[in-house]
């Protein structure tokens, strides 16, 4: 991230509005993330830095990714995103392969991803498991869902719903890239 983006990006105003937007006042969060109600109204103001670890407390408190606090404000500007705009999701769940969003950035009510796995590969952990639902439309190539205990073999056009809490994961069985298009109220990470 160059400086000039850098500057744009402002963690104790994100941090501020993400506790608003849950309904926590300072104390409620700075005891659920393990700080002082002081050093948290200093991150708030800009007067004090996060460290790392604080950033991962405070995203898990208020169930923000991480990387919401380190986006700027040019985010909100978009509509409309290009092919060659879109954004590479990167996950260690999936090995071979990408997710990429499709809509202007994950702060909406839903966002839409793109998820590209190589041939003969798929997730790392079949255990994922998302606090939200999924709807999945294979666009191309030939995938099994595992979902809970069960094998879904889906073809393009097939769409799968994948309810909130459920553990699941995704093999490419076939020797083209497969492409699915995947809409959640959540962020994927």
């Amino acid at each position: 991230m160059e400086k000039r983006e850098l500057d744009a990006v402002n963690i104790g105003e994100k941090i501020q509005a993400y506790r608003q937007q849950k309904g926590l006042n300072i104390k409620e969060l700075s005891r659920l993330v393990g700080i002082s109600p002081s050093m948290l109204s200093q991150m708030e103001r800009n007067l004090a830095n996060p460290s790392i670890n604080t950033l991962k407390a405070l995203s898990a408190a208020l169930e923000t990714p991480l990387y919401y606090f380190f986006m700027g404000e040019s985010h909100k500007e978009g509509v409309v995103v290009r092919p060659q705009d879109r954004k590479t999701v990167v996950t260690p769940q999936i090995t071979e392969g990408s997710y990429r969003l499709l809509t202007p950035d994950a702060s909406g009510e839903l966002s839409f991803y793109e998820m590209y796995l190589s041939p003969f590969h798929g997730s790392t952990d079949r255990s994922m498991v998302s606090e939200s639902e999924k709807v999945c439309l294979v666009q191309a190539g030939e995938v099994t869902l595992f979902m809970d205990d069960q094998e879904y073999h889906l073809l393009p056009g097939d769409s799968a719903r994948i309810p909130p809490r459920s553990r699941h994961g995704w093999l490419n069985r076939g020797k083209e890239e497969a492409r699915v298009v995947i809409a959640t109220a959540a962020p994927l990470l």
